[in-house]
């Protein structure tokens, strides 16, 4: 389980990918959330991680790293306060718990990558601005979290809503749910 908000930019990105390679060659179940901004910033990188087993997920923001191995061992590769520590490992099931219940929360509420042919592409789309919207964000926080102009998300909604044959937002979160699209 890893929490990335900026892996692709650290030197130690190919180590952390080798090792995420292996775990997932070995037939464990990798896990990783990364902000919708890398799919911007690092498309090629996030294509290449779920092309080698990463499940990866994504979040409007992801403010810290993680990674939790098993159930017992969690690694906080923070510097908290002023100290030379370049990492915090946690090796106590009744520590580690607590995050792990934190980063099931946060992969819950994510959304799966998108998939980047075509006809997925629109979809995926659909279903982060969908997420968005059912989170209650407004069309100006969408804007700013997917990277788009205000107009762009408001003609996407409304493509959505005509779609979806809904003369408001309800209708049309109502219809989605319906549909299996959220």
């Amino acid at each position: 389980m890893l929490m990335r908000p900026d892996q692709w930019r650290l030197p130690s990105e190919p180590t952390m990918a080798a090792a995420s390679s292996r775990a997932a060659a070995q037939g464990r179940r990798v896990r990783a959330i990364y902000p919708v901004r890398a799919l911007h910033q690092a498309r090629s990188t996030l294509l290449d991680r779920a092309a080698a087993g990463e499940e990866i997920r994504l979040l409007p923001e992801v403010r810290s790293r993680l990674a939790i191995v098993g159930d017992d061992r969690a690694l906080i590769p923070e510097q908290p306060g002023l100290t030379n520590v370049r990492a915090i490992v946690l090796r106590d099931a009744a520590i580690v718990a607590p995050l792990r219940l934190y980063y099931e929360e946060l992969w819950n509420q994510a959304v799966a990558l998108p998939v980047f042919d075509a006809h997925d592409v629109r979809q995926d789309a659909r279903r982060l601005l969908l997420s968005q919207m059912a989170d209650g964000a407004r069309d100006e926080q969408i804007a700013r979290t997917l990277g788009i102009g205000l107009r762009t998300v408001r003609r996407r909604i409304a493509s959505l809503m005509e779609e979806l044959g809904a003369e408001t937002r309800f209708q049309a979160g109502v219809e989605a749910v319906r549909r299996g699209w959220i």
